[in-house]
């Protein structure tokens, strides 16, 4: 049996959220391939310690960076806000979201700090939106319901807090859904549930901040472009590397938080994997290439021509893409979005 552990009784107002994003995306896909972390929530009652865990891996994740998080992180999270023990049952009680997150005021998680949270409206989806797209997550406080426990995607059926309170942090939305992490995988929850009366309790935007990174080396565009290029489709060879050549160019005619020219969408967070380090060692590659590599020469050039507006377009106008290799398709890969598959990448456009 999956495991709960949120108190409901939340006493903090609702605030308005922060200034909203000039763009929201009609969808927002979480990074494909970030591992998520359980907090041992199948055997313990660490849910809401481990939603915000999360809640900081994501906030890495966009930075380009990985963390030292472990599931063992949550519990030991879950210790010093509650004094749970492991070897003691009856300290097993849950956790109170807001002393949860007052504590992490005061206290590092992985490194990284708490500047400040605000509840919102949960029934605002606007808000909702905005804290997923600008932070990369919203913490959410659930009322679940018995009848919830067999579902594969979470709808308000039943009677709300039957089965109990369950803290987790929501990361994406697509359509009808959106997608929350629980129990270290990704669960679609529909639009509806939002809005349910009694099922959603509360829902908060967090400000963390991380430690210090070390400085990147200085780039040129075409240098940034070319690296990106050789580090997401050097295996498709020329014709892989231009088709993502042409997803950059696209999406830098369409600026936003996802960046406004060659350097800025390249390095955005969460937009190119190899930058993320997935798989790992993959960044420390493509920072340490050189012309010697052939491969990396025709990235080269050919991020020249993009950079020079020469570049034919072999994707169709596509502004995302992803790997056939991956065991499930993102949420923005909408048949009627499709253009066309190159090598072994599917290409979409908005």
């Amino acid at each position: 049996m999956y495991q709960l552990g949120c108190h409901t009784d939340l006493k903090l107002p609702i605030q308005k959220t922060s200034p909203a994003l000039d763009i929201l995306p009609g969808s927002f896909g979480c990074f494909e391939g970030l591992p998520l972390l359980t907090g041992f929530n199948t055997k313990y009652g660490s849910c809401v310690p481990t939603a915000i865990c999360n809640y900081v891996r994501i906030a890495f994740a966009r930075a380009g960076r990985t963390d030292t998080l472990t599931d063992q992180t949550c519990l030991d999270v879950y210790t010093a806000v509650t004094g749970f023990n492991q070897n003691d049952p009856t300290t097993d009680n849950g956790t109170d979201p807001e002393a949860m997150l007052t504590w992490f005021l005061h206290n590092q998680i992985g490194g990284a700090s708490l500047r400040g949270f605000t509840r919102i409206d949960h029934t605002d989806e606007q808000a909702i939106r905005n804290s997923i797209v600008k932070t990369g997550a919203v913490f959410l406080v659930f009322q679940m319901s018995v009848e919830q426990q067999n579902q594969t995607e979470w709808f308000p059926v039943g009677t709300p807090g039957s089965w109990g309170g369950h803290g987790i942090s929501g990361n994406s939305y697509a359509g009808s859904a959106y997608y929350v992490i629980t129990w270290g995988t990704l669960m679609p929850t529909d639009r509806s549930y939002m809005n349910a009366n009694g099922f959603v309790v509360g829902a908060y935007e967090l400000d963390i901040v991380l430690p210090e990174a070390k400085a990147e080396p200085t780039m040129t565009p075409q240098e940034v472009l070319a690296r990106t290029l050789w580090g997401e489709a050097r295996g498709d060879g020329k014709d892989g590397m231009q088709a993502v050549a042409n997803v950059v160019v696209n999406i830098t005619e369409k600026p936003g938080w996802w960046g406004h020219d060659i350097s800025t969408v390249c390095l955005a967070p969460w937009q190119f994997s190899c930058w993320l380090n997935e798989p790992v060692g993959e960044k420390e590659k493509l920072l340490a290439v050189t012309e010697q590599d052939p491969q990396y020469q025709i990235a080269l050039n050919l991020a020249q021509l993009a950079i020079d507006g020469i570049l034919p377009d072999t994707t169709k106008g596509a502004t995302s893409y992803y790997a056939i290799s991956m065991p499930n398709p993102p949420v923005f890969a909408k048949p009627e979005n499709f253009t066309v598959q190159i090598g072994q990448q599917k290409f979409y456009r908005d």
